[in-house]
Order: structure tokens, then sequence, then C-alpha cells
């Protein structure tokens, strides 16, 4: 499910790649995957569902609204209730029709919170944004409907996603970085887990044929962790240019921030930055023993010296 998205589509050639006879659904018309049947249709209804994944041997579950702002109480419901509802949906064509020996429901890191540092699977989540909370929500229905009808299914929680037309604040940095110099909140020093999208891949296709308990989660990102500054560095360094980095005062930015969201914040179109900064300068690392115990070495790619190849 969402084949036609950043992750779905690469996943989908990926697999396509090494032999597998892939289906995808996709929602926008004219989308094409190299090797791959695309079939049109909404992730959030069952029945478009039921119909690409009959037959299948493994579902994967990576359709989600997410990098689009969810400004306002009603965006956010609606940012929730895209997210559990296309898991709703897969939930419900398990239950009937499709049975797949594994499905493998695509969550995010994001549901631990927005400060967490050395986060296992079994720890408690605290998700800070309606798309984390939607997603939590679509594991905990894949896994109960999956449970139901006893079948296998399996949450995968990727860090940040880096790779080529990777959305998200990598190109934001590697734009502010052109400049030459670039100040960054607190020197830009908090650690991210990241993982490259081939990443994901290689992942995902181990998970659809390694013996794994039902239920299982695994954390998905490279074994070290980087900082917007080291990612700032390597952006510059592979177009061959000199950046200066100093860092910008905490006060000051949130000063900036409170300033920004009191006279702009609340209009249509302009985004709030105070949470923005909280999320900047808080560590977000998860803890990757649990996957490479059961999956080995499946980094194919690292996602600082990426940057540079997906330039």
């Amino acid at each position: 499910m969402g084949a036609g998205g950043f992750l779905g589509a690469r996943l989908a050639a990926g697999l396509a790649q090494r032999g597998w006879a892939v289906r995808g659904l996709v929602r926008r018309p004219g989308v094409r995957v190299s090797g791959v049947e695309l079939v049109r249709g909404d992730a959030a209804d069952p029945e478009a569902v039921a119909r690409v994944a009959s037959g299948a041997d493994c579902v994967f579950v990576v359709a989600a609204w997410v990098h689009r702002r969810a400004r306002g109480a009603e965006a956010a419901a609606a940012c929730f209730a895209a997210n559990a509802s296309i898991a709703r949906a897969s939930a419900e064509a398990l239950s009937s029709s499709v049975r797949p020996w594994r499905t493998v429901y695509v969550s995010t890191s994001a549901v631990y919170g927005t400060r967490f540092l050395q986060a296992r699977e079994t720890d408690p989540c605290h998700p800070a944004t309606p798309y984390a909370e939607g997603k939590l929500a679509g594991e905990r229905l894949i896994l109960e409907a999956a449970r139901s009808a006893g079948l296998p299914a399996v949450v995968l929680r990727p860090s940040s996603i880096v790779g080529p037309a990777a959305p998200g604040n990598v190109p934001l940095l590697r734009r502010a970085s052109a400049l030459g110099w670039l100040p960054l909140p607190g020197g830009g020093g908090a650690p991210k887990s990241m993982v490259h999208v081939d990443t994901v891949v290689e992942a995902c296709a181990r998970v659809a044929v390694v013996p794994l308990r039902h239920g299982t989660v695994l954390n998905l990102a490279d074994p070290a962790p980087v900082t917007p500054r080291e990612v700032a560095l390597a952006l510059a360094a592979s177009r061959g240019d000199r950046l200066r980095v100093t860092s910008l005062p905490v006060g000051a930015a949130r000063l900036v921030t409170r300033t920004w969201d009191s006279t702009l914040g609340g209009r249509a179109g302009i985004p709030p930055l105070g949470a923005f900064l909280d999320t900047w300068l808080a560590p977000a690392v998860v803890d990757v023993g649990a996957s490479r115990a059961r999956l080995g070495d499946y980094v194919v790619l690292g996602a600082l010296e990426s940057l540079g190849q997906d330039a």
C-alpha cells in the first residue's frame, strides 16, 4: 500500500529488482514504477486494499500522510484520521479475504516523541504530532487484526529517512548551507538517528523472509546518529563548498520563534516555529540492537555518506 510515495515507490522497485512479483496500490494517475504492477485505488478503502493484496505472500503497508503540515485542530484531526484509516483499511482486509504469510506495517520512530535517547522498541511511546499519533494507532490496529486472524504481522519504525528527492528537513539544510554561512540554534549539535531509503528497503526485504514472531517491533536506523551540523557540513562538502557554521544562542532563537508565532503563526499558510525549534534542539536517537540482531547488518548506504551521492 502506498507504492506511489517516496518510500513506497523505492520499496516496490527494490523488491522487483530482487526478483519479486510486486503489485502496488497507488492513488494518483500516471504513476510508473519499473517492474511493478500498479493498481489505482485509495489505501483507506478496504476493498481496494483487498483487491491489490489478494494472493500476496507479504503485504507492506507504507502509505501515509507525512511531510504535510497539519495547521490547526481541523487539519491535525485530518492528519490523524488519514493515517489511522489507512491502517484500519488494511486491518479490515486482513480480517476478511486477504491472508498473507506476513504483514509489515511501516510506522515511524516519531512514536517515541520529540526527545529520546537510545529508545528501544519496548519503551513507552509519547507521540507528539498527529502523524505520529496516527501511526501508533495504526500499529495497534494492524497487530490486533492480524492476531485475531491468526496471521503474523511486524512493525518497523524507521528514523528520519534520507535519499534522492527525500522530503523533510535535509532539503532545507541543503538550500541553507549553499549560502556559505549557517547559524544553527544551539550549534546544531543534537544527535539524530537517520537512515537511507535503500537501507529501509533492504530491511523490509529481510523482514519478509526472516522468521519473526507476531508483534515484533523493530527500529531502523544507522548505528551512529548524526547532528544537523554534520549534515550541513556534509552537504556543503558534497558540492565542494566551504561552510561556516555558527551557534545561534537558544534564548535568541526562542525569542524569534515566540515573536513569529504571536504575530504570524496563526495566519493561513504560516507554520508555527516554536514546536519546530523544540524538535530541532532535542536528541532523537533510537537503539538498533534488536533489528541488527534479527536482520543482520542491513545498512546498504550510510545516511551521512549518502548525502553527497544523492545531491
